[in-house]
Parts: structure tokens; sequence; C-alpha cells
């Protein structure tokens, strides 16, 4: 079975990062769906994207990796939009011939599954919105299954 801890939208906090690399030493990979507004360096040990909030950032607006015989798309979302967004989101998915999809941006969790593609919000360390909690997600993937779990960060 293999472990992808997706996190985004801590928006500076630091210690969110840190809180999800010690909660999960045991990850395969680590995703950052953007908006961590601060140094990239403290992303060094995931696969990270810029958000909407992330004006000084290097990182790509996008990322297209291959694990484990998935094709994964990581992105923040501002770019979907709002109406239609899941429509936008599929779109950008086939385009680049993905399995999942792994975006932020919206501070709520997402688990769906459109037209064989996941698509995945891990919701916001910090600020989540829709009455949901601060969050990251986890995704195992054990041969053809995938299972999601939202963790709710500590206080």
């Amino acid at each position: 079975m293999k472990k992808i801890v997706i996190m985004s939208d801590n928006h500076g906090r630091a210690a969110d990062v840190i809180q999800v690399l010690e909660d999960n030493e045991d990850a395969d990979l680590f995703i950052h769906c953007g908006d961590n507004e601060g140094y990239d360096d403290q992303l060094s040990e995931f696969v990270a994207v810029r958000g909407n909030n992330d004006w000084t950032s290097d990182l790509k607006d996008y990322e297209i990796i291959d694990f484990e015989g998935y094709r994964i798309g990581i992105a923040h979302g501002q770019y979907f939009g709002y109406f239609n967004k899941e429509e936008a989101m599929l779109e950008f998915a086939k385009e680049n011939q993905l399995d999942i999809l792994c975006c932020g941006h919206t501070h709520m969790p997402m688990n769906i599954d459109i037209e064989n593609v996941k698509i995945i919000n891990p919701g916001s360390t910090h600020l989540p919105r829709g009455g949901s909690p601060a969050s990251y997600a986890v995704l195992y993937i054990d041969n053809e299954e995938m299972n999601v779990e939202f963790i709710e960060m500590r206080s």
C-alpha cells in the first residue's frame, strides 16, 4: 500500500507543514497544492505548486507526475473558477491524461470521482471554510483501490 499526503492553503503557517511531515513519516509522497505563503524551501519534501497568494514563489502553476502507475496532476485551483469548477477540473484532467487531480484554493475538502478521474481537495490546514475543520488528506493506493481520509489538524 502507498500513502500520499496532500495539503494546501496553510497561508504562511510553517508549523502546519512541520506537523504534516512529522505526523506522516511513513508517507511515500507529499503533495502541496499551493498557498504556502512562505519560503519554497519549507516545501523541499513536497511536490508543490504556486497558489494565488504565493506571489514571490518560483514554483510552477501546476505539476504532473507519474507515481505507481498513476498520472497525478497538482494545481492550486484558482484557474478552475467557481461555477462549473468540476467540469473545468475534469477538462484539465482529460487534457493531461490524469488519473488523479489534487487541488486546493476553496479551503473545503472534496473527494469525488468523475469519469474515472479522482479529484481531491485536502481542505485548508489554516482558515477552513464551509464549516469544515482545518484538514489535510491522505490518499491510500492499494493495487487498483484508492481510499481518501481527511485528517483534522491538531490545535
